[in-house]
Order: structure tokens, then C-alpha cells, then sequence
């Protein structure tokens, strides 16, 4: 049996293994608009991967793992944080840095350095797009974000505003960026 993988919104996926075990990556699905299911559709969910803690990877691991008692692995700075805003026993997160290697018997994973992309750059540019003038130097990512979801008319739902605010005030911040090489027993 091979991998089956699909796109559960945004940059969320999820795998079945051969052992029949369910891998997710970076899961953010409720609150995702283009999200084709939502959390209670996940049929599994037995390890979760997040490759960092911006607030569009890891939304949804509580419903997840409170619904899967998934193995999640994570950078180690952000596993407090996260611990406090999910309720989430941190003997519950495998906290990995790039280097690690994780073998579990159908699963083997090697962390990987990541690093992101600076979207302030383009985030100026759609401003002065949208707005016909340039983003003021003072304006902050989310500023400007807030500014450019006004032009658009796109109200941010109360519950991801809420979201955000609870992240925020746990200090979950990106932590260090992680990729992931997965490998199953058959070398899949």
C-alpha cells in the first residue's frame, strides 16, 4: 500500500501512512476559509507535525489532538506557549529542533532547518496596490494586513480575531522554522 495524502486547506495535509496511521501537517482548518472540511471531518489524526507557530499552521491542533490524542511534534520554543492557549500536557508535545530524528515503527522523521519567507516586502506592495499610496515604515505586518482586509472588504470572523488574541497574549510566536523529511517502514 502507498501514501494517500490530501489538502485539508491552506497549507494543511493530511497522510495515511501504510500502517493505516494518519499524519497532519500544520493544521488550520476550521478556521481557514478556503478549508474544503472542517476539524470534525478529520478521520485521524495520530501524529501531528507543525513546522512552526504562526497562527495559520496550528489553529486547529487542539480539536485534533483532543479528539486523536495525536503525537505532536513541535520547536521547542514554541511548545509552552502552545501548551497554555491548547490546555495541552506539554508530556504531550515532542518538542525538535533541526537535527532531531523521531522514529516511530511505521514513522521515521528527520527535522530539517526551515526558514521563512519575509512577507512584509509583498505585503507593501499590495498595500500601495490596493490603497494607491505606499505603507508608512511605522506600520506593522498586521497593520498593514488589517488595512489591506479593509480595502477588500473581508472582515476577520470574531472567532479568529479571538484566536489571534489568545496566541498573542501566550507569546506563541513563529519559534523556529522546521522541515520535515517523513519516511515510512517501505521507504515511502
Amino acid at each position: 500500500m502507498g501514501v494517500r495524502f490530501r489538502w485539508l486547506g491552506y497549507v494543511c495535509f493530511e497522510f495515511v501512512l501504510p500502517s493505516g496511521k494518519v499524519l497532519v501537517v500544520d493544521p488550520y482548518i476550521d478556521y481557514s476559509p478556503p478549508a474544503p472540511i472542517q476539524c470534525s471531518e478529520v478521520t485521524g489524526a495520530d501524529y501531528i507535525a507543525l513546522t512552526h507557530g504562526h497562527y495559520d499552521h496550528i489553529t486547529d491542533i487542539g480539536s485534533l489532538l483532543q479528539k486523536f490524542h495525536s503525537k505532536v511534534l513541535c520547536s521547542r520554543e514554541i511548545a509552552e506557549p502552545l501548551s497554555r492557549v491548547f490546555n495541552i500536557d506539554l508530556g504531550d508535545l515532542i518538542r525538535v529542533s533541526a537535527g532531531d530524528r523521531i522514529d516511530f515503527s511505521d514513522l521515521h522523521i528527520e527535522v530539517k532547518r526551515g526558514q521563512h519567507i519575509n512577507l512584509l516586502p509583498p505585503m507593501r506592495q499590495a498595500y500601495a496596490k490596493l490603497l494607491g499610496k505606499g505603507a508608512d515604515f511605522s506600520l506593522t505586518f498586521k497593520e498593514i494586513l488589517k488595512e489591506i482586509e479593509k480595502a477588500l472588504n473581508r472582515v476577520q470572523k470574531p472567532e479568529t480575531a479571538a484566536m489571534l488574541e489568545k496566541l498573542d497574549l501566550a507569546g506563541v510566536t513563529g519559534g523556529e522554522q522546521l522541515n520535515f523529511l517523513f519516511q515510512t517502514e517501505e521507504n515511502l
